[in-house]
């Protein structure tokens, strides 16, 4: 997830050299404002970050990432929602345009699928049981045809 999501709490300096702590090691923490989340979000122009609370997950043991390529914007960016409301959650879901995909064929002097006209949305899904991430690897390459994807590749574990 975002930065936000993996910060639980946080000591600052103020402008005026106060120390403040937002936050902290605590998982229920929610009276008054979400200022850690605002001084998260100035990359530090409200203050200096002296000590950061991180939350820290363990690795999946298992990803998949799958390549769905799209004729258009539109179907392409409705498969973002489509994924989110069949109740999984990507580890990201990257989306390329097909100006960015003809850049990414030039640098790297390959072929790339349908780089005359396709627009990429990149998906990666992670977990600790390889079958359950390979059904929604099925389900995610439904929704994307569905959703009129011209191809839906997964890619090989390295």
């Amino acid at each position: 997830g975002v930065t936000r999501n993996q910060v639980a709490g946080l000591e600052v300096v103020t402008p005026v050299g106060e120390i403040v702590t937002l936050g902290g090691k605590l998982k229920k923490d929610a009276t008054g404002y979400s200022l850690m989340n605002l001084i998260i979000g100035s990359e530090g122009t409200l203050g200096v970050v002296t000590k950061i609370y991180l939350k820290l997950v363990a690795l999946p043991k298992n990803t998949m990432n799958l390549l769905a390529i799209f004729p258009d914007l539109a179907s392409a960016i409705g498969l973002t929602p489509a994924i989110m409301g069949a109740g999984i959650t990507p580890v990201c879901v990257e989306f390329m345009d097909n100006a960015s995909v003809q850049c990414v064929e030039g640098f790297l002097r390959e072929k790339l699928p349908h780089s005359n006209d396709g627009y990429y949305v990149i998906v990666q899904i992670a977990g600790d049981s390889e079958e359950l991430l390979e059904d929604q690897c099925v389900l995610i390459d439904e929704m994307a045809t569905e959703n009129g994807a011209m191809e839906v590749l997964v890619a090989d574990p390295a």
